[in-house]
């Protein structure tokens, strides 16, 4: 009996062996067992369905699956690196990316250029010439302003212009030309003050002018300036009258002279026709190759209004596609060559704020102190910046600096307007 009951046990016990080897049976443990975790893909992550899988794609995924089957700490971290098919086509497509880009964007190494060079630079603009200017006086020639007298032939050849008032709330101009020899008619010339005097030594100039008041004429004798006067001189081929003009104009606007006539004239005269030793041009420029900028940006200047009197205002608008500024006057009307048609216009505006005052002659006569210092604005690209000018006496050369910090006033290259005003006027100056 016992052995009956021993033999059926060892019977049983091999048919649950032999069920388990089979699969018809399942451990308990079995039904917790953890499964691999399966990441989902939404439309938007995956890629299209008409596009086969890249080898490196297939490799990503591959090396996942085979991840997960590992330690549990191992799955759950390349889990984290590589989430999704999608991240995965990203990765592989951004490292691709970068190769590339890499592979365009490197060069081979390239020696530098070499600086460039100007054989020559023109004195009164900074701006490449085609000879040595640097050692010839300019000339500096009294231009009628007066409405009446408009438009003046050939005023746009000057490099640089001062414009400053005289009696009755007219203003007057002094064209200082180096190239005066290529001049064609200009004008029409008007009388000396003896502020211009002034001002034509701020360039070593051969002052032309057409009369003048006493004062002025005390100081060309007294100065000794280097002058051609189409009044009181006599010079057998300097100044006409223009016949056209006298049909059109008064007497006083007509008087001209050309050029040739200048050149005739220093000859006639014997003056000296180089720049005096030691000279230093008053204007400074960057390189032709390069552009100031006034960094304030709060400092806009692109509409500078010079309001000399009611009938007269001087008017600069900035254009930023030239990087010039366009001269208006007579409150809104352009000022233009009587020659070209052409409207006057400058890379560099000055305002010099200089003390006026009355002579309480019978004519108004009034003067202009241009010696000592003051302020001024400087106006380049749109926007200005305050300087300040000096001058120690009449027949030296004017200075510019910076108002802050008092370095050397620096322009960019090409033509100046410098407008003189009094102390009121200055303080009127709008800028937009």
């Amino acid at each position: 009996m016992d052995l009956k009951v021993r033999a059926a046990a060892l019977l049983a016990a091999a048919l649950m062996l032999l069920s388990a080897c089979t699969g018809k049976g399942k451990p308990a443990a079995a039904e917790t067992m953890t499964e691999p975790e399966t990441v989902c893909i939404t439309e938007t992550d995956a890629p299209p369905e008409t596009e086969p899988e890249t080898e490196a794609e297939t490799t990503a995924e591959e090396t996942t699956t085979e991840e997960t089957t590992t330690e549990e700490t191992t799955a759950e971290e390349t889990t984290t690196a590589e989430t999704t098919t999608a991240e995965t086509t990203t990765a592989v497509t951004t490292a691709a990316t970068t190769a590339v880009t890499t592979t365009v964007t490197t060069v081979p190494e390239t020696t530098a250029p070499p600086p460039i060079t100007w054989t020559y630079l023109h004195p009164l603009t900074g701006l490449p010439a085609d000879r040595d200017w640097s050692n010839q006086r300019p000339a500096a020639i009294m231009i009628n302003n007066v409405s009446q007298s408009l438009p003046q032939p050939e005023i746009s050849k000057a490099d640089i212009i001062y414009e400053c008032l005289v009696e009755g709330g007219m203003t007057r101009l002094l064209a200082v030309v180096q190239d005066y020899a290529s001049l064609g008619v200009i004008g029409s010339v008007r009388s000396s003050r003896e502020y211009y005097l002034d001002l034509a030594a701020n360039h070593d100039a051969i002052y032309v002018h057409a009369g003048g008041s006493n004062e002025a004429y005390v100081q060309i004798k007294g100065r000794g300036v280097d002058n051609l006067d189409g009044v009181n001189m006599y010079l057998p081929d300097t100044f006409y009258r223009d016949p056209e003009r006298l049909k059109k104009y008064a007497y006083e606007h007509t008087l001209v002279t050309t050029g040739k006539g200048i050149v005739s004239g220093i000859k006639y005269r014997r003056y000296r026709t180089k720049i005096s030793s030691g000279f230093i041009n008053p204007l400074k420029f960057c390189t032709p190759d390069l552009v100031m900028v006034i960094s304030d940006e709060n400092a806009a200047a692109t509409n500078v209004i010079v309001p000399y009197n009611k009938n007269h205002h001087s008017q600069y608008v900035y254009d930023a596609a030239s990087m010039l500024y366009y001269r208006y006057q007579y409150n809104g009307q352009k000022h233009v060559d009587g020659t070209t048609g052409s409207q006057l216009s400058f890379t560099n505006l000055l305002i010099l704020c200089c003390d006026h005052a009355a002579t309480g002659d019978e004519k108004g006569h009034i003067t202009v102190d241009t010696t000592g210092s003051g302020s001024g604005f400087a106006c380049m690209g749109g926007r200005y910046v305050r300087i300040r000018w000096s001058k120690p006496t009449v027949d030296s050369v004017i200075s510019f600096t910076y108002a802050d910090g008092g370095a050397p006033l620096t322009l960019s290259c090409g033509k100046t307007m410098i407008n003189i005003v009094s102390p009121d006027v200055f303080r009127a100056v709008t800028f937009r």
